[in-house]
């Protein structure tokens, strides 16, 4: 069966897949994806072409097709379930329309979502990262921290990592005191915002630390101290941009257009290149549309762990 079907696809590739195409899209359209999707990479080893349909699957899920069935059977969940939590990450549409592209209700999308981010936060190596949880009315510290991970073939102390901060719009909070509303202000965004600090490894580009969630004004150098100080060697200096000029603890390029500022740049510009890999996610460019910010922290946390994941 298999050697017919080579045969097919080499001498009338076209119209086979067409056929059953067809065919698929009348059954089941998760089945037309995966097939669709297998179909284009047996066209692009053949005939050396990218296809719309590979650009389409990264598009709707923003891995590949091999990385998504490795972390199914990882997290022993359905492939199905994992694709509406990707699709959901990927597009952040409202939940009425994810549920309708799912073809399910509302609360049992959500239901789903929330199953497979649970297990994807167990699953995946962990980030340097601070939780917040509450029982009852008491709140106590969760600490993951593999922040050490920076000295992994590197064993410089200046730089010994990048560091970078972006902010993530959310809706204007109007159920706040107006004296707290302008905490959550961002002039970035323009707007009401959460604020997070990053940093990756000088070498391999990975990412070691991911803050947890502050309003949009907090100011970034204070961010990596509260949370890192007691991480931190006697000496170690961390790459930032000029915004951190004024802190010893960083190190940061020239105001004038120098050689050395052009270079420093040029290899700072590592952690630019891996928040914009964060900012693909449209749960991490648009407006988050909840008040549970724990969550979104949770989310960006695990969306930093999977690209580390995939690289």
């Amino acid at each position: 069966i298999r050697s017919c079907y080579c045969l097919i696809l080499l001498f009338d590739w076209r119209r086979y897949k067409l056929l059953t195409f067809s065919f698929l899209c009348m059954r089941n359209k998760y089945k037309y994806i995966f097939f669709s999707y297998f179909m284009s990479l047996l066209e692009s080893a053949a005939f050396g072409l990218k296809h719309y349909t590979i650009r389409r699957w990264n598009c709707l899920f923003g891995i590949p097709l091999e990385a998504g069935e490795n972390l199914a059977q990882n997290l022993n969940i359905d492939h199905l379930k994992l694709l509406w939590c990707l699709y959901f990450f990927r597009r952040y549409q409202p939940q009425s329309v994810c549920a309708s592209w799912a073809s399910v209700d509302e609360k049992t999308f959500n239901t789903h979502v929330m199953r497979s981010i649970t297990k994807l936060d167990q699953f995946l190596p962990p980030v340097s990262c601070f939780y917040f949880l509450y029982f009852g009315l008491f709140a106590y510290l969760y600490l993951k921290l593999n922040f050490e991970d920076r000295w992994d073939n590197w064993e410089h102390l200046s730089p010994s990592c990048f560091a970078d901060g972006t902010p993530i719009p959310i809706l204007d909070l109007r159920r706040i005191p107006w004296c707290d509303r302008s905490r959550f202000y961002s002039v970035k965004v323009g707007g009401h915002a959460l604020q997070y600090v990053f940093l990756v490894h000088v070498e391999t580009g990975r990412f070691l630390h991911v803050s947890k969630a502050y309003p949009g004004g907090t100011f970034e150098p204070n961010i990596v101290h509260k949370e890192l100080d007691d991480s931190l060697i006697f000496g170690e200096k961390i790459m930032a941009d000029l915004l951190f000029k004024n802190d010893a603890l960083f190190i940061v390029s020239e105001k004038e257009d120098t050689p050395y500022s052009r270079s420093f740049d040029s290899i700072r510009s590592k952690i630019e290149r891996k928040i914009g890999q964060v900012k693909e996610w449209a749960i991490a460019n648009v407006r988050f549309r909840s008040s549970d910010f724990r969550m979104h922290a949770k989310i960006i946390n695990i969306l930093c762990r999977l690209i580390n994941y995939l690289d």
